[in-house]
């Protein structure tokens, strides 16, 4: 399995190839993986999903646009269901932090 910084560094490297200004988007001080709007893609994504009324938020979005479900994992923007080794929670958290600490040293 793929550790958290693997993931996260994919995950950075895709939103650097597909969306330039993404890290202007990104609030850190509202971040919350678990949350649709406020996840990495939430935040990213949320002016599409105004524009579109679809009632879907930006993690929504970008998984019906742009990423599969096994991708935004492997990305490092969702849970890993595949990943036994650690309870739900626990990866949630290594999620959070790992986006926590790539935001506040601007990577």
């Amino acid at each position: 399995m793929d550790t958290v910084e693997e993931r996260v560094d994919r995950g950075v490297a895709w939103l650097d190839a597909n969306v330039s200004d993404w890290r202007n988007k990104v609030s850190i001080n509202d971040f919350n993986i678990r949350s649709g709007c406020r996840c990495i893609l939430g935040q990213v994504f949320a002016d599409k999903v105004v524009d579109t009324g679809l009632g879907e938020d930006g993690f929504d979005y970008a998984r019906d646009e742009y990423l599969s479900g096994w991708e935004a994992a492997w990305l490092g923007f969702d849970l890993d269901s595949a990943d036994a080794s650690l309870p739900y929670q626990d990866q949630w958290n290594g999620l959070q932090k790992e986006w926590e600490r790539r935001l506040s040293i601007g990577v």
